[in-house]
Protein backbone atom coordinates (compact mmCIF):
# COMPACT_ATOMS: atom_id res chain seq x y z
CA UNK A 1 0.00 0.00 0.00
CA UNK A 2 2.99 2.71 1.21
CA UNK A 3 4.96 1.43 -2.20
CA UNK A 4 1.34 2.07 -4.62
CA UNK A 5 1.08 5.15 -2.63
CA UNK A 6 4.76 6.20 -3.59
CA UNK A 7 4.28 5.56 -7.01
CA UNK A 8 1.48 7.54 -7.20
CA UNK A 9 2.75 10.18 -5.46
CA UNK A 10 6.04 10.56 -7.66
CA UNK A 11 3.56 10.40 -11.00
CA UNK A 12 1.39 13.18 -9.94
CA UNK A 13 5.01 15.33 -9.53
CA UNK A 14 6.35 14.67 -12.54
CA UNK A 15 2.81 15.23 -14.43
CA UNK A 16 2.91 18.51 -12.51
CA UNK A 17 6.00 19.35 -13.70
CA UNK A 18 5.95 18.33 -17.31
CA UNK A 19 2.85 19.94 -18.32
CA UNK A 20 3.70 23.20 -19.74
CA UNK A 21 5.21 23.82 -23.16
CA UNK A 22 7.86 26.39 -24.25
CA UNK A 23 5.78 29.26 -25.78
CA UNK A 24 7.47 29.63 -29.27
CA UNK A 25 7.00 32.69 -31.31
CA UNK A 26 8.23 32.96 -34.95
CA UNK A 27 8.68 35.69 -37.44
CA UNK A 28 8.88 35.15 -41.32
CA UNK A 29 9.40 38.07 -43.37
CA UNK A 30 9.67 38.39 -47.21
CA UNK A 31 9.85 42.11 -49.52
CA UNK A 32 10.04 42.90 -53.09
CA UNK A 33 9.69 45.87 -55.26
CA UNK A 34 7.73 47.92 -52.67
CA UNK A 35 5.61 44.99 -51.33
CA UNK A 36 6.64 43.05 -48.25
CA UNK A 37 4.82 40.04 -45.86
CA UNK A 38 5.06 39.29 -42.71
CA UNK A 39 4.20 35.71 -41.31
CA UNK A 40 3.78 35.99 -37.12
CA UNK A 41 3.16 32.74 -35.42
CA UNK A 42 2.73 31.24 -32.15
CA UNK A 43 2.97 28.11 -30.65
CA UNK A 44 3.31 26.10 -26.97
CA UNK A 45 5.83 23.56 -28.27
CA UNK A 46 5.71 22.87 -32.26
CA UNK A 47 1.78 23.31 -31.69
CA UNK A 48 0.77 26.58 -33.61
CA UNK A 49 -1.55 28.10 -31.59
CA UNK A 50 -1.99 31.85 -33.17
CA UNK A 51 -1.39 33.15 -36.43
CA UNK A 52 -1.55 36.24 -38.62
CA UNK A 53 -0.08 37.81 -41.78
CA UNK A 54 0.78 41.21 -42.71
CA UNK A 55 0.81 42.27 -46.40
CA UNK A 56 2.32 46.02 -46.94
CA UNK A 57 2.51 47.41 -51.11
CA UNK A 58 4.37 50.99 -50.93
CA UNK A 59 2.12 53.22 -53.41
CA UNK A 60 5.47 53.28 -56.01
CA UNK A 61 4.64 49.42 -56.38
CA UNK A 62 1.11 50.87 -57.28
CA UNK A 63 1.92 52.85 -59.47
CA UNK A 64 -0.12 55.98 -57.75
CA UNK A 65 1.82 59.45 -56.66
CA UNK A 66 1.24 61.44 -54.10
CA UNK A 67 -1.10 64.11 -55.96
CA UNK A 68 -2.84 61.00 -57.41
CA UNK A 69 -3.42 59.55 -53.71
CA UNK A 70 -5.01 63.09 -52.27
CA UNK A 71 -7.60 62.67 -55.07
CA UNK A 72 -9.03 59.46 -54.73
CA UNK A 73 -12.51 59.65 -53.69
CA UNK A 74 -13.90 57.68 -50.64
CA UNK A 75 -16.02 55.65 -53.07
CA UNK A 76 -13.03 54.51 -55.01
CA UNK A 77 -10.59 53.92 -52.05
CA UNK A 78 -13.69 51.09 -50.93
CA UNK A 79 -13.54 49.93 -54.32
CA UNK A 80 -9.86 49.70 -54.50
CA UNK A 81 -9.59 47.85 -51.32
CA UNK A 82 -12.31 45.60 -51.84
CA UNK A 83 -10.45 44.51 -54.91
CA UNK A 84 -7.08 44.28 -53.40
CA UNK A 85 -8.59 41.79 -50.64
CA UNK A 86 -10.42 39.68 -53.45
CA UNK A 87 -7.02 39.52 -55.20
CA UNK A 88 -4.20 38.52 -52.16
CA UNK A 89 -7.28 36.09 -50.55
CA UNK A 90 -7.52 34.53 -54.08
CA UNK A 91 -3.82 34.57 -55.23
CA UNK A 92 -3.59 33.38 -51.51
CA UNK A 93 -5.86 30.61 -51.87
CA UNK A 94 -7.57 32.16 -48.58
CA UNK A 95 -11.46 32.97 -48.16
CA UNK A 96 -13.01 35.08 -45.52
CA UNK A 97 -15.80 32.02 -45.67
CA UNK A 98 -13.22 29.62 -44.38
CA UNK A 99 -13.03 31.64 -41.25
CA UNK A 100 -10.02 34.41 -42.53
CA UNK A 101 -10.41 37.89 -40.56
CA UNK A 102 -9.45 40.65 -43.10
CA UNK A 103 -8.50 44.08 -41.61
CA UNK A 104 -7.28 46.00 -44.97
CA UNK A 105 -6.40 50.23 -45.46
CA UNK A 106 -5.44 52.63 -48.08
CA UNK A 107 -3.59 55.53 -46.43
CA UNK A 108 -0.71 58.04 -47.36
CA UNK A 109 1.89 55.00 -47.34
CA UNK A 110 0.63 52.64 -49.33
CA UNK A 111 -2.02 49.89 -48.65
CA UNK A 112 -1.32 47.64 -46.12
CA UNK A 113 -3.71 44.00 -44.98
CA UNK A 114 -4.09 42.26 -42.02
CA UNK A 115 -5.03 38.25 -42.56
CA UNK A 116 -5.30 36.56 -38.77
CA UNK A 117 -7.14 33.06 -38.51
CA UNK A 118 -7.59 30.47 -35.54
CA UNK A 119 -4.09 28.42 -36.15
CA UNK A 120 -5.57 25.12 -37.54
CA UNK A 121 -7.33 27.30 -40.78
CA UNK A 122 -3.25 28.92 -41.73
CA UNK A 123 -2.04 25.32 -41.28
CA UNK A 124 -4.78 23.69 -43.92
CA UNK A 125 -4.28 26.58 -45.90
CA UNK A 126 -0.25 26.01 -45.96
CA UNK A 127 -0.75 22.41 -45.70
CA UNK A 128 1.39 22.43 -42.32
CA UNK A 129 1.08 21.27 -38.78
CA UNK A 130 3.27 22.53 -37.10
CA UNK A 131 5.20 25.82 -36.19
CA UNK A 132 8.14 23.86 -37.81
CA UNK A 133 5.90 22.90 -40.68
CA UNK A 134 5.00 26.19 -41.51
CA UNK A 135 8.45 27.55 -41.11
CA UNK A 136 9.47 25.39 -43.99
CA UNK A 137 6.71 25.86 -46.21
CA UNK A 138 7.47 29.44 -45.88
CA UNK A 139 10.56 29.11 -46.15
CA UNK A 140 10.35 27.44 -49.40
CA UNK A 141 8.28 30.40 -50.75
CA UNK A 142 11.36 32.51 -50.25
CA UNK A 143 10.65 33.86 -46.72
CA UNK A 144 13.24 34.43 -43.85
CA UNK A 145 12.21 33.24 -40.35
CA UNK A 146 13.73 34.15 -36.79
Amino acid sequence: MKKGLLVLFAAVLLAGCGGEKEKVVKTCKTEEEGMSAVFDMEGEGDTLTKASLLFKVSFDALGIDEETYSSITEDNKSLFLDKMEETLLEELDMSKDEGYDVDSKLDENGFEMRISAEAGIFEQTFNATSVTEMVSSLEEEGYTCK
